[in-house]
């Protein structure tokens, strides 16, 4: 089926109205019944939202063309609703009551405000209650928190120890063991924080743990920076 205009598409200057002849009239009628009985049983065009619902029809205008192609308007909207928006379409029938093409010139949109309303509402008070409390206490219960958009970063209770024993290599390749001590053993101990970092893009990710990477402040409100293994470690023994 095309949604082409007919051929010879000049309306005649008969119309199809009140004030013409009977037989002008019944050929009217039969072709708006042709056409609202074809866009009631072929609902497909208004979408999966609008054909299941039940509508109403009714024929706007009639043009006629030179070729004996009727063209009807038909403006609809969802049943028992007193307003509101419209959807408007045409059918062209021939001389035969053929249906020869449909188009829809307006598109009937189903209006759902208290839904909108419902889910704006929401947001809003979701927004109300959680970002104060965010920024009141972003790192509240379990500390776990999102670094930028993607990175999520997991920061375990310290670790208090005496020394820190771990293996790895040299700047040569060759494999050590290595040992990181406390400034004044008898006065300090080594926070051990252990950190789970997770990329949900790329599930790899590249850091950089310094003196400057973050800080640690104790109970007694002294603040710590991370060590620096490259100065702090010593080699214990050659393990291979």
């Amino acid at each position: 089926m095309t949604t082409e205009k007919p051929e010879n598409n000049k309306p005649s200057a008969e119309k199809f109205d009140s004030n013409q002849s009977s037989e002008s009239n019944e050929i009217s009628e039969t072709q708006k019944k042709i056409a609202l009985e074809y866009v009631a049983s072929n609902k497909y065009d208004y979408g999966p939202s609008i054909r299941s619902r039940e509508l109403e029809w009714e024929v706007d205008n009639i043009e006629s063309y030179e070729s004996g192609i009727v063209r009807v308007f038909i403006n609809y909207k969802l049943k028992n609703t007193s307003a509101g928006e419209t959807g408007r379409e045409y059918v062209d029938i021939d001389a035969g009551g053929n249906v020869l093409a449909r188009r829809q010139l307006k598109t009937l949109k189903e209006s759902r405000p208290l839904i909108l309303i419902g889910i704006t509402i929401i947001s809003i008070l979701v927004a109300a209650i959680s970002i104060p409390i965010m920024i009141m206490d972003p790192f509240g219960g379990d500390p776990l928190y999102v670094a930028g958009r993607s990175l999520w970063m997991r920061a375990e209770r310290p670790l208090l120890i005496n020394y820190l024993n771990y293996s790895g290599a040299d700047t040569k390749g060759n494999l050590y063991d290595w040992q990181i001590n406390p400034t004044d053993s008898s006065v300090n101990q080594i926070a051990l924080v252990k950190l789970t970092l997770i990329n949900e893009v790329s599930n790899s990710i590249t850091i950089t743990v310094d003196g400057e990477a973050a800080e640690l402040q104790t109970g007694d409100k002294i603040r710590r920076s991370p060590i620096d293994i490259r100065v702090r470690s010593k080699p214990t023994e050659t393990t291979g």
